[in-house]
């Protein structure tokens, strides 16, 4: 900005006399580089303000094989401002009727990917609310946790543990409303309405099932494909053997990991619209996004074959070299420290006796 008022002030005058077409050309050229600048800041401000609201948006599914069952935590969050939407809350356990209909949805799903998965009741918590991202903001976050284990995925034989995790991949499509709020079906419930409703000049753009989509110029696409987004939908989970593997000789244990928008260039879902500026970026923009991290963690030296996960049990006979070894050292050990208490050195007797 600097250099743009020394243009204009060094360039003003000639011999005292104020040069008007100079004046306008100096002036053209300081509106352009304000205008470069402006849309700097202006682009600066618009990804620091994705940055933060991707932040703030993170869930994860934590998987843990714990023989002979495997516990799942889900952490989920949509969070968006493209309607409004109003403040709620709910808590489901093993005390509440509506709980035993939600399992057997859940239970269903699997048993598409993974017959004889048993989702266990007693295990099973959920919670999920509806609020304002902050007092009088425009975004709202759709949040829910649940807990449970499931038994039926093991396929044991003498030696080795296999897990069959393709369940983890299941689409729960089955509407679930509580209080008035759609708490799965957010798509066609929440946001198909205002995709519809924007201006010709909109721009879309949408990730879906870890793709990169758009820009759209219409809203056919867009809308088609949100018709069908379900917060229960996890059927883009790629096969295990695709996320990050990770293991160290000494570790407990084997963990496999996948981060959406960092190992995959989409995200679940990621829908933004607006009217384009002519230097680009939207001048404003509606926005709906859905995110989460995965983590698997099983037992170590585990290993993957798609979404089948193996690993060695140890027996019994693993344990008996330790014993004897162990056994060993501290037989070998209490024998040296006796004998070096029993049996005195010469030289001590020959002092005795000078005495």
């Amino acid at each position: 900005m600097q250099g743009i008022f020394r243009d204009l002030s060094g360039h003003s005058y000639r011999g005292g006399v104020l040069s008007r077409k100079r004046l306008r050309a100096d002036w053209h050229v300081g509106s352009h580089h304000t205008t470069l600048w402006l849309t700097l800041i202006l682009s600066v401000l618009l990804i620091i303000a994705n940055t933060f609201t991707d932040a703030q948006a993170q869930g994860s599914i934590i998987v843990n094989i714990t023989p002979p069952e495997v516990t799942l935590d889900y952490q989920l969050a949509l969070q968006e401002n493209a309607t409004t939407l109003s403040n709620a809350s709910v808590v489901l356990d093993s005390s509440n009727s509506s709980q035993s209909q939600f399992v057997n949805s859940l239970q269903n799903a699997m048993q598409r990917l993974v017959p004889g998965i048993v989702v266990d009741p007693s295990t099973f918590t959920f919670a999920a609310s509806v609020r304002q991202q902050s007092q009088n903001s425009s975004t709202w976050i759709m949040s829910e946790n649940l807990t449970f284990t499931v038994s039926g995925a093991a396929s044991n034989k003498p030696g080795m543990n296999t897990y069959n995790l393709g369940f983890i991949a299941m689409n729960m499509s089955d509407s679930l409303k509580f209080g008035g709020v759609e708490f799965n079906n957010v798509g066609p419930a929440y946001l198909v309405s205002p995709i519809n409703s924007q201006p010709a000049s909109t721009t879309f753009y949408l990730d879906r099932s870890l793709v990169r989509g758009g820009p759209y110029l219409n809203p056919v696409i867009p809308s088609l494909t949100t018709q069908k987004f379900s917060l229960l939908d996890f059927s883009w989970i790629p096969k295990i053997s695709d996320w990050m593997h990770t293991y160290r000789p000494l570790d407990t244990s084997s963990s496999w990991t996948l981060n959406p928008g960092k190992d995959r260039p989409g995200l679940p879902y990621n829908l933004t619209m607006g009217i384009k500026s002519p230097e680009g970026p939207l001048l404003t923009s509606l926005v709906a996004f859905y995110t989460l991290n995965l983590q698997l963690t099983a037992p170590a030296r585990a290993v993957a074959n798609g979404s089948t996960i193996s690993f060695t049990v140890p027996a019994g006979t693993d344990f008996v070299l330790p014993a004897i070894v162990g056994t060993t050292v501290i037989l070998a050990g209490a024998t040296f420290l006796a004998e070096k208490k029993l049996v005195k050195p010469v030289g001590q007797y020959k002092k005795k006796r000078k005495g």
